[in-house]
């Protein structure tokens, strides 16, 4: 594969990776500073709830693994901290530690995102779900992407008509 075309591959995996991407299509509440010691608001919607960070110097939202949690409309949400200091996320009647927390935390906040069937696969893939769903949409990605790279490039190249060398053999000439 041509250099020209490396930063073409590299950007399409970042997208479908998700890292440029963020998370959008939610209403966060809840902002958490994680020198706070306790914010418990009320769901205002019921469905499903995460926990997204902010991180200093970035961007956009990251959402935490494993905290999806469903909540109806008036349930207890937030964060608070146990008798030794460690960060606890409340849910409903549960809670879970939230310890360690990673360095660079600018804030946490709970966050809820209506179900919207047809985005369901975006939002797995950009929120960086694993699955082998996730995982084939991925490869299919990154296959299209590198057909396409082949293509173009085949395209740029051009195709003489008068020459009867094959495009493979003329490649090779070239390096």
């Amino acid at each position: 594969m041509p250099a020209r075309l490396w930063p073409i591959l590299a950007v399409m995996l970042a997208i479908v990776g998700g890292c440029t991407t963020g998370i959008r299509g939610g209403k966060k509440y809840t902002r958490f500073a994680p020198e706070g010691s306790e914010l418990i608001k009320t769901a205002r919607h019921s469905g499903d709830h995460f926990i997204v960070i902010r991180m200093h110097g970035a961007k956009g939202l990251a959402r935490l693994p494993d905290t999806k949690r469903q909540l109806e409309r008036g349930n207890r949400v937030g964060f608070t901290r146990d008798e030794d200091g460690n960060l606890l996320a409340i849910a409903g009647n549960a809670t879970r530690s939230l310890e360690p927390v990673p360095v660079g935390v600018m804030y946490l906040a709970w966050y809820y995102r209506p179900e919207r069937p047809l985005h369901s696969f975006a939002y797995k893939i950009r929120d960086g779900a694993s699955g082998a769903a996730v995982v084939a949409g991925q490869a299919a990605v990154v296959g299209g992407v590198l057909v396409g790279s082949a293509v173009i490039e085949d395209a740029l190249e051009g195709d003489d008509a008068n020459d009867d060398e094959p495009n493979w053999l003329k490649r090779q000439r070239k390096r």
